[in-house]
C-alpha cells in the first residue's frame, strides 16, 4: 500500500522534497524482510527488488514505528517467550514486533498487579475497579519493555521510533529519533537527509494559502 501511495505521489511530482509523507507502521512490517525485499528497504518490491526511481521517492518518507528495547531484560524475555511458545504450544514465534506486543501486555499486567496489591492492603477488593485504575494512573514501574505508566486516558505512554532513509546510497531506513512516552521527550540520534537540504515548509506558497502573492492565478 505504501509503495502504491508513493508511486501515485511520484506521478504527481510530489516527491521532489516539497512534501513529507509520514507513515505509521505500528508493527514495523514494512521494514521487515519479505521475499525479495531486504530488511529496512520498504521501497523494494517482491517482483523487482531494484526500483531506483521508487527508492528516490522514498527519501521523502518518514516512518513512525514502535521502539524495540535493546536491554538485556527485554532480550531475555523475548528468548523465553519464543522457547515457551514452541515448547508448550507448538507455535513458532520469531523475534518480530509480535514479541514486543507480548512484552507490553506483560508489563501492563505487572502495573495492574501493583495497583491491585495496594488496594487489597488498604482493605479493598479486586472489584474496586475505579480505585485500582486510579492507582494504576499514579504508578510508574520499570518493565521488560521500559518505563510503564498510564496517561489521563488510561492509555500507556508508548515509546516510538522515527525512521528515515539515513543511508541514501543503499536506501536503508534507520532510526533517526526516539520518543520516550513516559518523559514526553524526543532523543535525536541522527540526521534526516532532506532532499532539498532542509525540511519542507509547513505552508508552501500556493498550496494552502491561495492569497499568497507568489501564487499564480490558478494557484501554485
Amino acid at each position: 500500500m505504501l509503495q502504491e501511495i508513493m508511486r501515485l505521489a511520484q506521478a504527481q511530482n510530489m516527491t521532489s522534497g516539497d512534501y513529507v509523507f509520514i507513515y505509521l507502521d505500528f508493527l514495523g512490517e514494512s521494514l521487515s524482510a519479505e521475499g525479495h525485499r531486504e530488511a529496512a528497504k520498504p521501497w523494494q518490491s517482491k517482483e523487482c527488488p531494484d526500483l531506483g526511481d521508487l527508492r528516490e521517492a522514498f527519501r521523502t518518507v518518514l516512518m513512525v514505528t514502535p521502539h524495540v528495547p535493546q536491554t538485556p531484560e527485554y532480550r531475555r524475555f523475548q528468548s523465553q517467550l519464543i522457547q515457551r511458545a514452541q515448547r508448550d504450544f507448538g507455535v513458532a514465534v520469531n523475534d518480530s514486533l509480535g514479541t514486543l506486543v507480548a512484552g507490553c501486555f506483560h508489563d501492563v499486567l505487572l502495573l495492574y498487579l501493583g495497583a491491585l496489591n495496594e488496594t487489597l492492603q488498604e482493605g479493598g477488593t479486586k472489584r474496586n475497579t475505579s480505585r485500582i485504575l486510579e492507582k494504576m494512573r499514579g504508578l510508574k514501574i520499570q518493565g521488560v519493555t521500559g518505563t510503564v505508566s498510564l496517561n489521563s486516558n488510561n492509555d500507556r505512554e508508548t515509546d516510538f521510533d522515527l525512521q528515515a532513509m539515513r543511508d541514501v546510497e543503499s536506501g536503508e531506513f534507520q532510526v533517526v529519533a526516539h520518543y520516550v512516552g513516559a518523559d514526553k521527550q524526543i532523543e535525536w540520534l541522527g540526521p534526516i537527509h532532506w532532499k532539498k537540504g532542509s525540511p519542507p515548509l509547513d505552508n508552501p506558497p500556493g498550496v494552502f494559502d491561495m492569497d499568497d502573492p507568489s501564487c499564480g492565478k490558478g494557484g501554485g
